[in-house]
């Protein structure tokens, strides 16, 4: 019970303040292929001496949960001496679950995930569904993915007919570069609703159409940070399904035990974000996700991407309904005529 009850409240120091001991992410060459950005950072755990650097939070929480083990002990000893390590591991991994911060814990031999490389290459934009919509995929926020998209946005401004709307595709959209997510951003949204860092330089807003953003289990990181701020500030409707849930490298704490947390790397401009999962809107079946080339070449093969399909009908719908409002406003406004 002693070895319980010290290992647990031992893990509670750890887990709440190990940002005490977290290794700062060094800054990384923008320009560099996103690929080579890792998910994780290994620092080792030194519980030792976070015990004596508690917050008033960790004081309180080891206060109120040493006290009732306490009393269960002396009160209940038969339910504390059924319990074994795997009843353990559970409460710990409990613990760190209700803390809603995308820490994860992993017990002694598991093996950390690791994030499959990609190349990715910025893709032009394409006009779908008979010359209507406007369609841009993104795999991965990098600053060549971002000079691509300005140039097809500031194209698509100038057009004198525009889209109905536009459709960016991150359904298979990886990768931690958020100055470039951050700039896409900027291109859709008013300037007071992107996030501010020095040592960032935002662009001006060039386009201001409807937008649908997809979205899948495959879309993380910079991805997820585009997509929850693009739809917090009111720019676009998101559809597809729930999101991986990782918008955040995260860096790898080994425990003293070899236990490991996964506690992810937030920068203080975008400490206001969530480390969850988005759930769209509109939720649609969002693989398979239709081939880029099939799309760009072959005219109707949109109509095998349900998710994509579903996104282009809501369109198409919302123009429709705005011209009926145009017209019924038109009609409102025209002088009634007089009776001969």
């Amino acid at each position: 019970m002693k070895n319980f009850l010290a290992s647990f409240l031992l893990f509670l120091s750890i887990c709440v303040y190990a940002d005490e001991q977290a290794v700062t992410v060094k800054d990384t060459d923008t320009s560099a292929p996103e690929a080579e950005q890792p998910m994780t950072v290994e620092v080792k755990s030194s519980g030792d001496e976070l015990l004596g650097k508690a917050s008033p939070f960790r004081k309180e929480t080891l206060s109120k949960i040493n006290e009732i083990l306490s009393e269960v002990e002396k009160n209940y000893p038969a339910a504390i001496g059924k319990y074994t390590p795997a009843d353990e591991e559970k409460i710990i991994k409990s613990v760190t679950a209700s803390l809603n911060s995308g820490i994860e814990y992993l017990s002694v031999g598991t093996a950390v995930p690791e994030e499959a490389q990609k190349e990715s290459k910025a893709l032009p934009a394409i006009i779908i569904s008979s010359q209507k919509v406007l369609y841009i995929r993104i795999d991965s926020f990098t600053p060549g993915t971002f000079t691509r998209l300005a140039e097809d946005c500031d194209n698509t401004a100038r057009l004198a007919n525009k889209p109905v709307g536009l459709i960016i595709d991150l359904r298979n959209c990886q990768g931690y570069d958020y100055e470039s997510s951050l700039k896409s951003l900027a291109l859709f949204c008013p300037a007071e609703k992107v996030p501010k860092d020095k040592n960032i330089e935002l662009p001006k807003r060039l386009l201001n159409i409807p937008v649908m953003v997809l979205v899948g289990n495959k879309t993380r990181g910079a991805g997820e940070i585009f997509t929850r701020l693009m739809s917090e500030s009111g720019q676009c409707l998101v559809s597809g399904g729930g999101t991986s849930g990782s918008p955040f490298m995260k860096t790898k704490v080994v425990l003293k035990s070899g236990s490991i947390l996964l506690i992810p790397s937030v920068p203080e401009y975008l400490s206001g974000i969530p480390a969850a999962q988005i759930i769209p809107a509109t939720s649609v079946v969002p693989y398979p996700q239709i081939e880029y080339e099939k799309l760009a070449s072959t005219a109707g093969s949109e109509d095998s991407d349900r998710s994509l399909l579903r996104a282009i009908d809501l369109l198409i719908c919302l123009e429709a309904l705005h011209k009926d409002q145009k017209k019924r406003a038109g009609n409102s406004n025209e002088s009634p005529k007089k009776p001969k």
